[in-house]
């Protein structure tokens, strides 16, 4: 089971693993100039391969089904709080690239980085489980 930190900025995704630190960033055109995400499959396409990359998505993994949980960090467009719809899309993003291998995803919004404790700490805390 991997612990992730994805965080998503205009047209670019960094996907950190904490159990290894390797971190991995992919350049997509899936922003638009209102929406963080306003292309959800081309998004869903290089989040995808960002977890190719990161060897989430091994032929293995696919029988064994390892149960993985990732906090999705949006930097950018969310000014005032994501509504309940953007929290949607980045659920279904991660959901739908995975899969679904995601055992737990949790968004978080702030505009401060998170450390890899914090990280750890608050996919530890939420209760909620992916969708």
């Amino acid at each position: 089971m991997a612990d992730l930190y994805l965080k998503i900025k205009t047209n670019q995704m960094l996907l950190k693993n904490l159990n290894n630190q390797k971190e991995l960033s992919i350049t997509g055109n899936f922003s638009t100039s209102r929406l963080l995400v306003g292309d959800f499959y081309n998004a869903k396409q290089q989040l995808h391969l960002l977890l190719k990359q990161h060897g989430i998505m091994r032929f293995v993994d696919r029988f064994f089904g390892r149960s993985h949980r990732i906090l999705i960090h949006p930097l950018e467009q969310s000014e005032g709080g994501l509504c309940s719809v953007e929290e949607r899309v980045l659920l279904e993003v991660a959901y739908g690239s995975s899969q679904p291998r995601m055992r737990k995803i949790v968004i978080h919004q702030g505009e401060r980085l998170l450390s890899d404790t914090e990280v750890k700490d608050k996919l530890r805390s939420n209760p909620k489980p992916a969708i």
